[in-house]
């Protein structure tokens, strides 16, 4: 059995084309590692976002609220 690890993940997506009908996404990933005890985190945890909830506001150009 493999043990789940914990990953901090930061990331920006954006779009390439103006109009949300052509419209694509790019993702780009800044930094990630592995969560654990001795390499813990100064962020305090939060809820978790949908990653589609995430790339639709982007697509449609809204702001992306942390729940």
């Amino acid at each position: 059995m493999v043990a789940q690890r914990d990953y901090e993940i930061y990331f920006n997506v954006s779009r390439l084309a103006q109009r949300v009908a052509e419209a694509q996404l790019r993702l780009f990933v800044e930094s990630a590692y592995v969560r654990d005890l001795d390499h813990g985190t100064a962020r305090p945890r939060l809820k978790k976002i949908n990653f589609f909830h995430i790339a639709y506001n982007r697509l449609h150009n809204k702001p992306i609220r942390s729940p």
